[in-house]
């Protein structure tokens, strides 16, 4: 029995090493993920795109968004009818935003009212790749997911000092490779929601434990 436990445990340890591995292969690299997450010099967290949630009104946002050089298309106002509340704003990608961001998705900043609450941009950084030019994060939740609750969770990795929150949507029963390999979503959001969800801790597999 112990034998079989400790050949577990190193045929885990090998597929983390491997794992690593495989991310460092990868065509991103630290610096430009940390230019993309990471709020930029001069704006305090939260700060995307100089949209800080939290702070920045519809109007205001709306006005940013339609001269950025990251935009491409006017910002389009969507209301859920579902929640009379919250509201987005989408656009489409110009070309000269990062070459992390995946254009297939729109951009989109979410809303409670008046005010930006989140800014939500979908990448094609895999999760451990965030994992190793961040630094590890224990803070963040496991849940079901919203769309697929009966088939699929979604992980928020959350990182308190830039207001950012990263997640990944995944099959329940996904290995860890999968895991680590999947492409986050990040948003950076406002100081009430950060606080709420990294009152959580990541469950011990979505860690990289000692290769952080």
């Amino acid at each position: 029995m112990a034998r079989r436990v400790l050949k577990t445990a190193v045929i885990l340890n090998i597929l983390l090493v491997v794992i690593i591995l495989a991310l460092r292969l990868l065509p991103n690299n630290d610096i430009s993920i940390r230019t993309l997450l990471l709020p930029p010099d001069g704006c305090a967290a939260p700060c995307f795109m100089n949209i800080r949630a939290g702070v920045t009104d519809m109007v205001e946002a709306s006005a940013i968004v339609k001269t950025h050089t990251w935009s491409k298309s006017l910002p389009f106002l969507l209301k859920p009818i579902n929640d009379m509340s919250t509201r987005f704003i989408l656009w489409q990608w110009s070309g000269k935003q990062s070459p992390l961001v995946d254009t297939r998705r729109q951009g989109q900043i979410r809303f409670n009212g008046n005010q930006a609450v989140g800014v939500i941009v979908q990448t094609t950084i895999p999760l451990g790749a965030v994992w190793l030019a961040l630094g590890a994060t224990d803070k963040g939740r496991l849940a079901l997911s919203e769309l697929r609750p009966s088939s699929d969770v979604t992980l928020t990795a959350v990182y308190p000092a830039a207001s950012l929150l990263v997640r990944v949507t995944i099959p329940a029963h996904s290995s860890q490779s999968a895991l680590w390999l999947s492409r986050v979503e990040m948003e950076s959001s406002n100081p009430q929601a950060v606080a709420s969800l990294g009152g959580y801790a990541l469950p011990s597999f979505a860690k990289l434990q000692g290769h952080s």
